[in-house]
Formats: structure tokens, C-alpha cells, sequence
């Protein structure tokens, strides 16, 4: 029970993931509905609770996880390390899982100025967090951190904010029977080139190259997510930041978009398959490859355990280059710097971060521990990750625009996906005008 469990709830995950602050449910929404305020209002007397045990020198944190109760093995792995922790330092933890209302839980007390002493970043914690969380440099376990995700959760002033349980790490997921069955080494695909040349060799014997299920926009807006970072240079990383990034650099690679579907390198259902149906697919060897993170691995293998499926890292535009890892935050916990009970808060995370308790929480997430001591087992994907973690690693894409611009990423990639009339010129033009209303 407990295989299928993660294997069914890593689907939920890459969803959440791929859309945090952005994707499917980013649209902006008001933190002032009545479902926020009861939550807010509940949020504040557990506070007050919290505190009047305080003073009677009972110390208990306010813990907040992101991932979702969804992911019933992630949230039974979690609840379980707390309670050892509860157990050995006396501490007492209200632990919460808020689940589709986190982000506009945590906007909310973020207006208040009343944040759970440990909470959840979930791809946020430089950019939309970091002025509220305290530094984390002087922990026992921050020289621990990964190389892949330590600059994403590094502020500018050099600040470590959160511990890195779990990240994910994104490539392209593939069907290595397939891809050998067309003649496709996937250890030399190291450039777009040898992609696309992969891409007709597996069209030559009738299957699909790229698998996109439209249905759940995510998916075809990660074809963005992996091109961007692998073709703009770090100068356009930078304008992107202060504002003056010139949107007419993306229609090279909007237009490089079109022409795989000129090309024919997807299914025909892709603007109506689902993530369920794609990953099923590219198990049962009808397809090459799916852009998404491991998820649709493990998805793919619930189906056909025997498949031959893993991971490669994203092509380089050019040879010199060099591949890329795709890294975002997943499971990263925070401390909020005005919380009265910080030195409970840094002995809850120095115990997340013991290694047999991190390789727990990598292990029940599915995905590599963001600490370099932690030996985690991911089955078939470890070396995959392994393989990943080798190249150099550059930021999910969304995570540098402002909160909110995923959905134009998905309204871009689904009008190219239905072959509009100047798909991309109207696309630039959505993303320019988003980028710049969002950067006022």
C-alpha cells in the first residue's frame, strides 16, 4: 500500500510544485475571502494558545507544512518525526497542513506580521519570504546543504533561510526501451539538436517523441521551463530581476516550440490527455519523453512496474554549454525571525536534518535530499538523479518572474499547442504585458 501511495501522490506533488506562486491555481486570489479570514482567525488563537503556554514554560511551535495532507506519505513520514521529537526534547509542535489554502493562509499572516515559528517556503523562500526568516548560516547542518539548491535558497546578502528536506529536480523523463528501439543513445543527447534528432528517429517508427497532456496545463508549460534556462544567458537572468528584460528573446524559443508541433513530435490528444494518461503512456512505451519531474516516473512505473522509464538532463543549446538540472525548492522549512520560542525552532530543524530523519523525508517525498550527508534510496531514479545533480543546476524559470506569470506561461504554451494564428507574437505579448504590470 504504502508503494502506491507514493507513487500516486507524487502526481499531486509536481502539480503543486510546478505551480507554486504560479501555475494552474496561481491566479493571484484575494487573501481577504471568508474561508482566509476563518482560517486566519483560527490560525491566531492557536497562537495565543501557543504563547499563554509559553509563559507557563511550556514551549510549542507552530509548525506549518506546505506539501498538502494529499500526500499521505509525506504527511504520516513528517507527523511521525515530530512526535520523536516531542518525545525527546519535551517540546510540543501543532503541526498543520492547511493543504490548497496554504499560499493565501500564509499571505494573510504574512500582512498580519504572524507567522508560524517553522513554515514551508514552497519555492518562495528568497523572493516572496526571505525578508520574514532568519538566517539558518550558523546551524550545525548548513555546510551540509547541496551545492543544487544551496544558491536558490540563499538570499543576496549570503543568508541560508530554510533547510532543504526535499527538492525537486527536474530533467526530461523518458522511455529508455523506446529510445533504443529507434536507434536513440540517451546518454548522447547532450544539445536541443541531438534532441530534435531523437525526436524524428522515434517518429520514424510510429510513436510519439513528446508526450504533453494539455488537459492539466502544467504540462505544457514546462516545455517553457525547461528551454528558457538552458537558452538565455545569466545577463538575461539578471535583466529579468531588474526589470528590463526584453521579451523578444523568448521567440526563438517559442518559435523552436512551434516547430515541433510542425514537426509532429507530439500525441494528437495533447491539448485533451491528462497527466494520468501521458505518464501511463510513456510507461507502456507509446512515447519517448515527457517534460515534468520525476513524478512522472514514478507515476508511469504504478502502471507498468517493469518499465524501463528514468530521467536525462535538459540539452544545452550548445555543446560547450554543458546539460542542466532544474532545481526548485520542495520541502523547505523556515524559521520566522521574530518567533519567541527560535531556539525550539532551530532544535526541530537540526533533528529534520539528522540524516536518518532526512532520508526519511527525501525518500517519503520522492525526491533527492537537499543535504549532501543524507544516502536516500529512490530506487530507480536515484542514478538518474545522481546524473543530474552532476551538471550544473539553474533555477525552475517561473521562480525569477513575478508571483503569478505561470498562468501566462500556460496561456503561451496551450495556444501553441492548438496551433493558433500568430501564437507567438500574441504569447510575447501576454508575458510582456503580465511581466511588466506585475513589476510595478
Amino acid at each position: 500500500m504504502k508503494k502506491a501511495l507514493v507513487v500516486g501522490l507524487t502526481c499531486s506533488m509536481v502539480i503543486s510544485l510546478s505551480a507554486c506562486g504560479g501555475g494552474k491555481q496561481e491566479a493571484e486570489k484575494s487573501a481577504g475571502g471568508s474561508d482566509n479570514v476563518s482560517q486566519t482567525t483560527q490560525a491566531a488563537s492557536e497562537k495565543e494558545q501557543a504563547l499563554s503556554e509559553a509563559d507557563s514554560g511550556e514551549t510549542e511551535l507552530e509548525v506549518y507544512m506546505s506539501a498538502g495532507s494529499a500526500l499521505e506519505l509525506l504527511d504520516d513520514a513528517t507527523r511521525s518525526i515530530i512526535d520523536q521529537f516531542t518525545e525527546e526534547t519535551g517540546i510540543k509542535v501543532s503541526y498543520n497542513v492547511p493543504g490548497e489554502g496554504y499560499e493565501e493562509l500564509m499571505k494573510a499572516r504574512m500582512a498580519s506580521n504572524d507567522m508560524p515559528d517553522v513554515f514551508c517556503t514552497h519555492g518562495w523562500a528568497v523572493v516572496r519570504y526571505g525578508e520574514y526568516l532568519l538566517s539558518l548560516n550558523e546551524e550545525p547542518w548548513a555546510n551540509d546543504v547541496s551545492d543544487s539548491i544551496r544558491e536558490i535558497i540563499t538570499d543576496d546578502n549570503g543568508n541560508l533561510l530554510v533547510l532543504p528536506s526535499a527538492y525537486a529536480l527536474f530533467g526530461i523523463n523518458c522511455n529508455f526501451d523506446v529510445l533504443e528501439e529507434a536507434g536513440v543513445n540517451a546518454d548522447e543527447i547532450k544539445t536541443w539538436k541531438d534532441f530534435e534528432d531523437a525526436c524524428e528517429k522515434v517518429r520514424a517508427i510510429g510513436k510519439d517523441p513528446i508526450l504533453v497532456g494539455g488537459k492539466d496545463l502544467v504540462l505544457p508549460a514546462q516545455i517553457f521551463q525547461d528551454l528558457c534556462p538552458s537558452v538565455l544567458t545569466e545577463e538575461d537572468d539578471a535583466a529579468i530581476q531588474d526589470g528590463s528584460f526584453d521579451w523578444e528573446k523568448i521567440r526563438p524559443i517559442s518559435e523552436r516550440y512551434v516547430d515541433w508541433v510542425d514537426r509532429g513530435f507530439f500525441n494528437v490528444d495533447c491539448l485533451t490527455a491528462d497527466f494520468a494518461a501521458v505518464c501511463q503512456s510513456l510507461a507502456a512505451g507509446e512515447g519517448a519523453f515527457i517534460f515534468l519531474d520525476s513524478s512522472i516516473v514514478n507515476q508511469g512505473l504504478a502502471y507498468y512496474p517493469d518499465a524501463n522509464m528514468g530521467m536525462i538532463p535538459v540539452p544545452a543549446e550548445n555543446i560547450e554549454d554543458g546539460q542542466i538540472g532544474i532545481a526548485g525548492e520542495y520541502l523547505s522549512w523556515g524559521i520566522w525571525k521574530d518567533s519567541e520560542n527560535v531556539d525550539a525552532a532551530k532544535q526541530l530543524l537540526e533533528y529534520f536534518a539528522r540524516p536518518e530523519n532526512a532520508k526519511i523525508l527525501a525518500e517519503a517525498a520522492g525526491l533527492p535530499s537537499g543535504l549532501e550527508n543524507v544516502d536516500y534510496d529512490l530506487g530507480k531514479l536515484t542514478g538518474e538523479f545522481q546524473k543530474i545533480t552532476q551538471c550544473r543546476t539553474k533555477p525552475v524559470w517561473d521562480r525569477k518572474l513575478p508571483s503569478g506569470m505561470f498562468n501566462d506561461l500556460c496561456t503561451a504554451a496551450q495556444s501553441i499547442l492548438a496551433k493558433e494564428d500568430d501564437a507567438v507574437s500574441k504569447g510575447i505579448e501576454i508575458l510582456r504585458q503580465s511581466y511588466n504590470e506585475k513589476m510595478k
